[in-house]
């Protein structure tokens, strides 16, 4: 038996994990919980995900690990078992990004529209790096894109990779969303950020045969919440970043609306360049095959923005290796 100390700090902490100690939990979603940890050998913070016991945990180890290191990316560090009490339970170790998720930035601080369309550019350029090594993520909205400094400038970074798909097949799709998005879907803001044909399959509980397009529709409702900082429902108290059709006070989320019918939709109306809110009406199209491709969203936004270039990227091909893409940004200045 434990002695007394040792009990009440087991209580008080049940979690170990060799090599890391456990602070406070900073998120919580269907695949895992998420605390800081500092490394006792270096005593660096990192973020470490408990996953829970699915198949949707063991895919995003394989998804991380698999992936070259790119800059709009969570880093993964490493993944191993440690303890939950008397339970064995898998952790992912990834870096800690300071300043949380993008929803609660863009509403707690006041960010102007030059810093916005810098994290629209990484965002882009994140998604197209997935959809290149054939993934999708399937999951993008504001609590899966974390922000974090470099040498004083804004980092985005695309986390969570538990209900990433990679495409198989002649046609380019993937089917079998997993029972945890089933159940987390139509929750509080997930739901704001589903694209019609998932939206429709999860309401009629049918299998659903998506392409990387629905990341193409989620991307272009989080840049219209981002640039118009809409905030559904009137609670002041328990706001959260979400593009929604209707009222204010009766929000419905995009998805339903484009999928009941043709509705016009008034996007980014902060935004004053044209172009770009052109683009964001082109990501949300009804029919899958009319929205763009994530690498003409990436083209398109730095062409309608002139001189706006990605903040923190470097390109190098050892990090970033093959992507077209960064033809655009890269061998010349970066622009502030």
């Amino acid at each position: 038996m434990l002695p007394v100390t040792m009990m009440r700090a087991w209580e008080e902490n049940p979690l170990h994990l060799e090599g890391y100690s456990f602070g406070d939990e900073i998120g919580r979603g269907a695949s895992g919980t998420v605390y800081t940890v500092k490394s006792t050998d270096t005593g660096r913070t990192y973020a470490a995900k408990k996953l829970s016991v699915e198949d949707t945990s063991f895919n995003e180890i394989c998804v991380l690990s698999q992936l070259e290191k790119h800059p709009n990316i969570m880093e993964f560090i490493e993944s191993k078992v440690g303890r939950d009490g008397q339970k064995d339970v898998p952790f992912v170790i990834s870096e800690f990004c300071l300043f949380g998720n993008i929803g609660d930035y863009i509403l707690k601080q006041h960010v102007d529209v030059v810093t916005k369309r810098h994290l629209a550019v990484q965002l882009a350029d994140a998604i197209t790096f997935l959809h290149k090594n054939g993934i999708v993520h399937c999951d993008i909205k504001p609590q899966n894109v974390l922000l974090t400094v470099n040498e004083a400038h804004l980092v985005l970074k695309v986390v969570d990779s538990g209900l990433a798909k990679v495409l198989t097949g002649s046609e380019n799709n993937v089917n079998n969303l997993p029972r945890s998005y089933m159940r987390s879907a139509f929750g509080k803001s997930s739901r704001f950020y589903l694209s019609p044909e998932i939206f429709q399959s999860l309401l009629n509980d049918q299998p659903c045969y998506y392409t990387p397009s629905v990341d193409i529709f989620s991307m272009g409702l989080l840049l219209w919440a981002m640039f118009d900082g809409l905030t559904p429902g009137a609670c002041q108290s328990d706001r959260y970043l979400a593009p929604f059709a209707g009222s204010e006070t009766d929000p419905m989320p995009v998805a339903q609306a484009v999928a009941q019918g043709d509705i016009e939709i008034k996007v980014m109306e902060s935004e004053e360049n044209e172009w770009c809110k052109n683009l964001v009406r082109r990501m949300l199209s009804r029919d899958p095959k009319e929205r763009p491709c994530a690498e003409l969203v990436l083209q398109m936004l730095l062409l309608g923005y002139g001189d706006y270039r990605v903040v923190c990227v470097v390109v190098d091909d050892d990090v970033h290796p093959g992507c077209s893409t960064c033809s655009c940004l890269d061998r010349r200045p970066t622009s502030v």
